[in-house]
């Protein structure tokens, strides 16, 4: 669960200090920099050439740009689910006529999805087999997927253990220098072993929703519905939304998308 909680409460804190700051909560100017202050207690050490005079230089959602995930789990896992939908419509697969799945990475990826025979929705978005099974099984890995019930189907189940995610030296080679994203860019292989003998096979692209291959609009939209289907929204509720969001940048202030947002 501190995966998400990572995230939600680093937003929750900038939140919480903008809100301090209108309301005239004062502390030290240079709290972040002092001997004792939150670099040295935090970290050890700071190079303030990274961040001086560099706000907006640049904007990160304009450089590199910002990830937007096609499925709610795992970026390492994006491509692969991208991988596997594309072979699933090229060759009309279906699970129960699949041998088994191999999908080779590199050895950073396969230590941080360590959680190869998942039991629970928040262990599946932390393992490649489900990501790729529920795929096979279902054809979609939405919300409704990432649940402990559907974990624990038994064709689900049975679907990930016939799938290998491992190691390939051939796809381990741009995180020797200790580069991250360089490891999460890197392609991997995935190979679907057919029972009739056939091996289909293909290399990862950029992930849908990436920089370098971005969701349209529309597609952001359509994850946006099912998500709020998901959370038992009115549908008129979630088209509104989609509708305030598509003119946002000519709207005078936030007022209709904040009353929309809690209705």
């Amino acid at each position: 669960m501190t995966k998400a909680f990572h995230a939600g409460h680093a937003a929750e804190s900038g939140s919480v200090a903008a809100d301090l700051v209108a309301l005239g909560f004062t502390a030290a100017n240079d709290v972040l920099e002092t001997p004792l202050g939150f670099y040295q207690a935090a970290g050890g050490g700071f190079d303030p050439s990274r961040i001086v005079n560099r706000l907006g230089r640049p904007w990160m959602f304009a450089s590199p740009g910002d990830l937007i995930k096609r499925f709610p789990c795992g970026t390492i896992q994006q491509p692969v689910m991208d991988a596997t939908l594309r072979l699933i419509a090229q060759h009309s697969i279906k699970a129960a006529d699949v041998d088994r799945v191999e999908v080779a990475g590199n050895q950073s990826n396969v230590n941080t999805l360590f959680r190869h025979r998942p039991a629970s929705g928040l262990e599946a978005k932390f393992s490649m087999e489900f990501a790729v099974a529920i795929l096979l099984v279902d054809g979609k890995a939405g919300l409704g997927q990432f649940t402990d019930a559907s974990v624990k189907r038994a064709e689900v189940q049975d679907m990930v253990g016939r799938v290998r995610f491992y190691a390939d030296p051939e796809f381990d080679t741009l995180g020797k220098d200790g580069a991250f994203q360089a490891v999460l860019e890197e392609p991997m292989m995935i190979r679907v072993r057919m029972k009739d003998g056939r091996v289909l096979s293909t290399r990862t692209e950029p992930a849908k929703g990436s920089p370098r291959n971005p969701m349209t609009y529309d597609e952001v939209a359509d994850k946006f519905r099912t998500n709020a289907e998901f959370a038992k929204w009115p549908a008129a509720k979630t088209e509104s939304i989609i509708r305030l969001v598509s003119s946002l940048e000519r709207a005078a202030n936030l007022a209709q998308l904040t009353a929309a947002l809690s209705a």
